[in-house]
């Protein structure tokens, strides 16, 4: 289902979104990596990672919530987490994953990340929603 959506939907509205995404990377390389006028030396996985995560939030979720620091930081913690819940996972014998998994501090730590972006996130679900029954 949901790859299914980004493939069709997201891709058919992709020049819809191409405006805001060149407004978003003017923004994103200007706040991470600022002006240059000599030589710096600069953390390019951790610039790399805000800069991915600022446009594609602009495109998921928008401004403000884009570029709220909790919303860059839960994604950016997420994924993290998603490597290393897949590692503590694949510690133990297949047969054993379901059973532990949940109980995994990687695994919960996912759950909280979701739990806090979906509070993040409710305020534009309910204006959305309310908007939606007015009209």
């Amino acid at each position: 289902m949901v790859p299914e959506c980004i493939r069709v939907d997201l891709t058919r509205h992709i020049a819809s979104k191409l405006g805001d995404l060149q407004d978003e990377a003017r923004y994103s390389f200007k706040k991470e990596l600022g002006p240059c006028d000599d030589w710096t030396s600069v953390p390019v996985y951790q610039k790399v990672t805000r800069i991915v995560t600022l446009l594609s939030g602009r495109v998921f979720v928008g401004r403000p919530l884009s570029r709220e620091e909790e919303w860059i930081d839960i994604n950016i913690s997420y994924t993290l987490f998603c490597v290393r819940a897949k590692a503590a996972i694949e510690a133990y014998p297949a047969w054993m994953r379901d059973i532990v998994a949940p109980y995994l501090k990687e695994v919960k730590g996912l759950w909280e990340f979701k739990r806090r972006g979906a509070m993040l996130l409710k305020p534009m679900i309910d204006e959305m929603l309310a908007k939606e029954g007015s009209e």
